[in-house]
């Protein structure tokens, strides 16, 4: 732990002092939990053709797909582009490691675009030892199953190396350990073995990376003799179908793979092409793509990238594009870009260019040239992909061709890459720079790859902190994949006054083993998945962790210095019988109350809200106060309509738009059916609970989801309170204000990805007009900022129990925050911001502004201002001393605590990184 900061600090007077006469709190910087995030394996994007849109998440977000993150731990997750901050987490699936990822549509008719669109994208990954080929439902539009549960699986293969989808979408490639590359079918939903191919003796040569060719003929029609009738389309309508590809394999060579059958059964070797080697040393193939002029790109172990003319199968250029391997490459999305990286970290733009010469009579031809390279990242790149993607030609009159564009624009191409080093890399791939194109990356305005700023996101998770504190005990809790670490931190002996901060540095010095910090617990789990979720109790006496299948609760209790887990046993039990669903008792949040006596937990399949009573003596009487069903109702208009006009869950709304019920009438238990806008819509696919905040009172409980929908519970009456509007994006988390008497109002904050907020008044049922500038772009600077929103949190009330246990009884200078204030503490990864809410609620405007001119200028563009409301700049402080931050909450009453994970600390347990030698001129 480092020293608490000094009176002078930053965080310390402009994260929480409103006045001068107020004295800082008290901030711990730890810097010792063993967490770390995991690298980045694989990158996907969905094809040109899925309209992001179907997802209703509106704003910037249809613009560049979604992005799926495979991560070396086995979890997915997904992005969308959230404008000015860049790709935004979306949510998270759980899946074996060893990930690569397919996004797969069915494109060909309209009507085929249309089914697609209303159908969704299908994800495909290697799971288990790597032998299974795994797909998943990942929560795109029409999707059948609940988000994480397995669609199909094809086990008993070899260990699988690389995947690889037709451009027609109709099979899938396998490359396998046993020299093998099987070809499935996966039209209409299905997942079949139709084709084996032979790539060299068993063990010996082994394909490890896979591209197919661009379509070729139409694919012919079933006869009538089999009983199948002839497709009425036209001949452009057919799916075109894709009979080429190529294959990189561990002995230096690319070979060519052509099949003349519809079915892809039969398939034979048409080219074998060498690249350069070591004598005594294969070359492997890492990477392999294929252009549109039946030219196919490579990069291999040497660090070459070659290109072939699939024509002849032979070599058209070679060029020294890294010192090491080339692991991974994409093509821009015009086709006239090729990008390349690896271990070197180095990545390298290739351009196509057209050239006359006088020696062929002034002919144009084209030929490809290295035009630049830049080191973007700090470890080995691993995956990379472009936004948009690439299409590929198309018949002008099929029916793709003319879909895809129709209702796009032009927007600058984007380049996203990872690796080693845990963060996405953006930046600009245009092939020139177009002044009409903004910049969404930085406020440089050229896009092209080698005059432009590139943006290096932090690599802490925007959603599921894995951080958690227990006020009360002052246990630090930090959540891995497989296992829990337990910390305690102790109290500050900070003082108000100049004598007692002298004795707490004079009792570091003469004590330095005395670290202020211990840990008392780490907790290895079995686990079906990797865990979702978990929280502490305030006070240190309850543990709840949960993967995709199994909550856990665990009893803490202090012997001899170390905290003792003893897992209770009837809790899942007691779940699993009150609980309508039948797929175990997994959690995708959790919280608990702040007086510890009740667990709020939102299940991971059938989205129901479960209160707990936890049992005050040793007992393991567990008592499920209530079980609701309000998240796992669907509209069957689409994902717009929900909370806003005409019913919600069958009951008239109320003020605002906003559904609530004062009556004192029983819910009915029966959630699987339910009347939404007037029709019965059957609750098959619930949408997953992302977040869940209990008030500081206990009384109110508050619930958001992935469908954007955020409901409010009565925990003292155990009912469904209200449902609000529908706001523009998925919250990233909920907060209570603190109610300082009982005459205040209260309130609920959501924040936003895009870094706004808005509050919701329980009272009047409508949103707070004072608090309308937060939402605005004209008023807060917050939305200035880059890096998203993380994390919200107030400093807790104390209660007379505590100020009788002497809990209460601490220095003025760490009750800065005890009172009548409404201080917001709103932090990202790289950033800690202060909101006084009380001023802002009493009409006081900001000092002299600090924006920057394109950030006026970005406010003064944006279309809808707020209604009624002057357009001021709210008065917001904010600091980037911290970083990264992980988590930064109140540990105790004028106590803070900041969480960072530094590159420095988490690169001593990876790889060493790949140094180039010093050359002249470099």
């Amino acid at each position: 732990m480092m020293p608490v900061d000094s009176p002078d600090s930053p965080v310390a007077s402009v994260a929480l002092s409103s006045s001068s006469r107020r004295k800082p709190a008290a901030l711990h910087r730890c810097r010792f939990p063993d967490w770390s995030p995991t690298p980045v394996a694989a990158l996907s994007i969905t094809p040109p053709s899925f309209d992001t849109a179907a997802l209703g998440f509106g704003g910037t977000s249809a613009e560049r797909g979604v992005l799926a993150v495979g991560r070396a731990s086995g979890d997915v997750e997904l992005m969308c582009w959230g404008g000015h901050q860049g790709w935004i987490a979306w949510r998270t699936t759980l899946s074996p490691s060893d990930l690569s990822l397919y996004a797969h549509d069915l494109p060909g008719a309209e009507r085929e675009v249309n089914r697609l669109q209303s159908e969704g994208v299908r994800l495909f990954g290697v799971g288990g030892t790597g032998s299974e080929l795994v797909e998943w439902e990942w929560g795109g539009p029409g999707g059948k199953k609940e988000v994480g549960r397995i669609k199909s699986t094809l086990p008993t293969l070899p260990p699988i190396f690389a995947l690889a989808a037709s451009r027609s979408s109709s099979h899938l490639a396998i490359a396998c350990e046993d020299s093998t590359i099987r070809i499935l079918s996966i039209l209409d939903d299905e997942l079949e073995l139709v084709g084996k191919i032979e790539v060299g003796g068993p063990g010996k040569v082994r394909a490890l990376s896979l591209a197919w060719g661009f379509p070729g003929e139409v694919a012919p029609e079933a006869d009538e003799e089999e009983g199948d009738a002839k497709s009425v389309l036209p001949p452009h309508f057919a799916t075109p179908l894709s009979t080429t590809l190529i294959a990189g394999l561990s002995n230096s060579t690319l070979v060519t793979l052509s099949s003349a059958t519809p079915a892809l059964s039969l398939w034979s070797r048409t080219h074998r092409m060498t690249v350069d080697k070591v004598p005594g040393e294969a070359t492997v193939v890492w990477a392999v793509a294929v252009l549109p002029d039946d030219t196919a790109v490579s990069g291999d172990s040497m660090g070459n990238v070659k290109f072939w003319d699939l024509k002849m199968g032979t070599q058209k250029e070679s060029w020294r594009a890294g010192k090491a391997d080339i692991l991974c490459l994409a093509v821009g999305s015009d086709g006239t870009t090729v990008f390349t990286s690896g271990v070197d970290q180095r990545t390298t733009e290739f351009r196509k260019v057209a050239i006359t010469s006088s020696r062929s009579n002034n002919k144009t031809t084209s030929r490809w040239i290295q035009s630049s390279g830049r080191r973007l990242h700090a470890h080995d790149v691993r995956a990379m992909v472009i936004s948009p993607p690439f299409l590929g030609p198309l018949p002008a009159s099929h029916a793709l061709s003319t879909s895809s564009t129709k209702h796009s624009k032009a927007i600058v191409p984007v380049l996203t890459s990872a690796g080693l080093d845990l963060s996405l890399v953006t930046v600009c791939a245009s092939a020139s720079s177009t002044p009409a194109l903004h910049n969404p990356i930085s406020e440089t305005v050229s896009t092209e790859f080698e005059t432009t700023i590139h943006r290096k996101a932090s690599y802490v998770p925007q959603r599921g902190q894995a951080f958690a504190v227990a006020r009360e005990a002052r246990l630090l809790v930090a959540r891995r994949p497989r296992g829990v670490g337990i910390w305690r931190v102790s109290q500050s002996a900070m003082s108000g006054s100049g004598a007692g901060k002298a004795k707490w540095r004079r009792e570091e010095e003469e004590d330095e083993k005395e670290e202020g910090w211990g840990k008392v617990a780490e907790l290895e789990l079995k686990l079906q998945t990797n865990l979702v979720a978990s929280a502490v109790s305030s006070d240190g006496k309850w543990l709840a962790v949960s993967d995709l299948y199994e909550t856990k609760l665990f009893r803490l209790s202090l012997k001899n210095g170390q905290v003792s887990p003893h897992r209770q046993k009837t809790f899942s039990t007691s779940l699993s019988d009150s609980l309508p669903t039948s797929l175990g008792t997994g959690s995708s949040a959790l919280a608990f109350s702040p007086d510890s006596s009740t667990l709020v937990l939102a299940t991971a399949f059938g989205s129901y809200v479960a209160v707990i009573g936890l049992p005050k003596s040793g007992g393991e009487d567990f008592d499920v106060k209530a079980v609701w069903g309000d998240h796992a109702v669907r509209s069957s208009k689409g994902r717009e309509t929900r909370g806003r006009g005409g019913k919600a869950n069958g009951k008239t709304n109320g003020v605002n738009g906003v559904a609530h019920d004062e009556s004192d009438e029983e819910e009915s238990d029966e959630d699987e059916e339910m009347e939404v806008d007037g029709e019965a819509v059957k609750g098959d696919k619930p949408a997953t609970v992302a977040c869940l905040s209990v008030s500081q009172d206990g009384k109110w409980l508050a619930s958001a989801d992935l469908e954007r929908k955020v409901c409010v519970f009565d925990l003292e009456g155990l009912k469904h309170f209200t449902t609000l509007p529908t706001p523009s994006q998925v919250p990233t988390t909920l907060s209570f204000l603190p109610t300082v008497s009982s005459s205040n109002e209260p309130t609920l904050l959501l924040a936003y990805p895009n870094n706004s907020l808005s509050l919701f008044g329980l009272t009047t049922h409508r949103f707070l007009s004072w608090s309308l500038p937060l939402s605005s772009l004209r008023s807060n600077t917050l939305m200035d900022i880059r890096e998203p929103l993380i994390g919200v949190t107030f400093e807790s009330q104390p209660t007379k129990s505590r100020e009788e246990n002497g809990m209460g009884k601490v220095h003025e200078s760490r009750r800065a925050l005890v009172g009548a204030d409404l201080v917001a503490v709103v932090w990202g990864a790289n950033w800690v911001a202060r909101i006084d809410l009380a001023e802002l609620r009493e009409g006081k405007v900001a000092g002299k502004s600090v924006r920057r001119d394109a950030d006026r200028k970005r406010a003064r563009d944006e279309k809808e201002g707020v209604s009624g409301v002057e357009a001021k700049e709210v008065d917001i402080k904010v600091t980037r001393k911290y970083s990264p931050l992980v988590l930064f909450d109140f540990i105790g009453h004028g106590e803070l605590v900041a969480v960072e994970k530094v590159w420095a600390d988490l690169a001593r347990g990876m790889p060493d990184a790949f140094v180039r030698n010093a050359e002249f001129g470099t």
